[in-house]
């Protein structure tokens, strides 16, 4: 995300209409089941063949099944390579082709369609190793996926908008890692904390100022609902039944869907499933959970000082970092290496947990680096990837000599086994300006020993406000191995009411080198 770590915005959108008239592509059966029903609250039901039957937790998917959830419903799959996929309530969602192959993992595939209703997916082994071969569509869009977690609504032509305004169409929220959305008239690349938009199959995909607070009044609707829900249906044990060890004790109708599901591979996970589905296993995971709530309060008071003391909302991390940095966080997981810098009457912290750090609530180790940067509440109300109108007309007069962001300092670019650091040189450099009728931002960050990393000088305009949420880089001077130009980018955020600083994400790949990544701190 840029935002990579705002998870518990917009998880669910009730979007009401029919689909009667709608004509839902369907697979040839597949004799392998793709995965298998995780969770169900409320009501949900699989169509296949033409037959429509109550969906239960533990039962297999194939290609060519169609799931619906009704109101104030909710179902989960978790497919066989590890990726999940939470349906939302009123959603019809159809699983086209699915195919993993171990032996050629680079042939497996997997596309599916959401017709209506919203879904939230966290991409598995498939994604990562044929990212090319997955695809998942509404009826006016195809998202292409890189690897990556992303929250997917689409609004049917002719019915009612879940929020006023809202208009009729797809909206693709990238939690963390790449997406693209294409239509008949064009491509759009997605990235981390980014809202686009497309309103016909014949209409360019556009980028929405506003696609976060879109989702954060869905998520505040579902929230009401979910608080209604509880109100009327005390005795419904569903949601609670299906609850692990590392949920808190609080009654499953209470806050988000997703603060109590996680999206992504568990070690044990018929461990997990056995110890809910027997009354003294709850009553056991009860007591765990207060006898760790105890522990957890013993070690608090014991210990002087955390790693961070304000939760990592704002944030800028990589793909995996979106899944791990509230539960490093949480468990007061200090990383590998920090630092931290005061600015204007906040903080900036900077990081990165190396590949053998083990996950949260998680015996496992990473297995990739997690370099991640982070503003305090402080920053909440000034962060932004364009400059918003206040800096902007702060610094306006000085846009025609240039106004330039040094690099402060940060952890470099850390490589994925995070045994390797190339350091980054005090003299990089961002730099607006503007001639009056033409803006441009200059990217210079020089690595040690290594050239330098620039935005290409032919691609350089951008708008008025300077956006920074994705800028493409070259290596230049890093003969023979370079880093390659269609994978290598910074992404930042305005820090601050007169953009007093730039957080960035920088992450770049390349054959001869490998994948590096890392975050770090421009002053002005």
């Amino acid at each position: 995300m840029a935002r990579f770590t705002k998870h518990p915005i917009a998880r669910w959108v009730s979007i009401h209409a029919s689909v009667g008239s709608l004509i839902i592509p369907m697979a040839v059966w597949a004799n392998n089941p793709a995965g298998e029903i995780m969770f169900i609250h409320g009501d949900a039901s699989i169509e296949r063949d033409g037959e429509r039957t109550a969906a239960e937790r533990g039962d297999d998917i194939f290609a060519g099944d169609t799931f619906h959830t009704e109101s104030a419903s909710t179902l989960q799959i978790r497919y066989s390579d590890g990726g999940t996929k939470a349906i939302q309530p009123e959603s019809t969602y159809t699983l086209e082709s699915y195919n993993e192959d171990p032996d050629n993992p680079e042939d497996s595939e997997q596309s599916g369609e959401l017709v209506r209703g919203g879904l939230r997916a966290v991409t598995g082994l498939i994604g990562r190793n044929a990212p090319e071969n997955v695809s998942h569509k509404t009826p006016v869009a195809t998202m292409g996926i890189r690897g990556t977690s992303f929250q997917l609504v689409h609004v049917p032509e002719g019915e009612t908008p879940p929020i006023p305004g809202m208009a009729t169409g797809s909206y693709l929220y990238v939690e963390s890692g790449m997406l693209s959305m294409s239509t008949d008239a064009g491509e759009r690349i997605v990235r981390p904390g980014q809202v686009v938009f497309s309103a016909a199959a014949d209409a360019t995909p556009e980028f929405l100022a506003d696609g976060l607070a879109i989702f954060e009044q869905l998520e505040e609707q579902r929230r009401e609902q979910t608080r209604q829900d509880g109100e009327t249906s005390s005795n419904d044990s569903v949601g609670s039944t299906t609850l692990d060890a590392n949920t808190d004790s609080r009654d499953a109708t209470t806050g988000t869907f997703f603060d109590n599901i996680a999206l992504a591979p568990t070690a044990d996970e018929q461990v997990q499933r056995d110890q809910t589905d027997t009354t003294v296993s709850q009553q056991v995971a009860s007591t765990n959970t207060t006898v760790d709530n105890i522990e957890n309060q013993i070690d608090a008071e014991s210990e002087p000082s955390i790693w961070i003391d304000f939760a990592p909302d704002n944030s800028l991390t990589t793909a995996n970092g979106g899944d791990y940095l509230n539960g490093f966080y949480e468990e007061k997981t200090t990383p590998t290496e920090q630092g931290n810098q005061n600015l204007e009457g906040g903080e900036v912290v900077w990081g990165y947990w190396d590949a053998s750090t083990p996950k949260p609530n998680d015996s496992t180790p990473l297995g990739i680096s997690t370099p991640f940067i982070a503003a305090s509440d402080e920053f909440d109300d000034t962060l932004s990837f364009d400059l918003s109108e206040q800096a902007l007309s702060a610094i306006r007069d000085q846009l025609t000599a240039g106004v330039t962001f040094n690099w402060a300092d940060g952890t470099g670019l850390v490589n994925q086994a995070g045994d390797d650091v190339i350091p980054i040189l005090d003299s990089s450099s961002i730099t607006l300006a503007s001639n009056g009728s033409e803006n441009t931002i200059a990217v210079d960050i020089q690595l040690e020993g290594l050239g330098r990393l620039e935005n290409d000088p032919e691609n350089q305009t951008v708008a008025e406000n300077f956006p920074i949420n994705s800028i493409s880089l070259t290596h230049e001077n890093c003969e023979p191995d370079c880093f390659d130009t269609n994978s290598t980018f910074l992404q930042g955020q305005y820090i601050g009411e007169d953009a007093a600083a730039i957080m960035s994400l920088i992450e770049a790949s390349g054959e001869g080198l490998g994948s590096y990544s890392g975050t770090g701190l421009f002053e002005r």
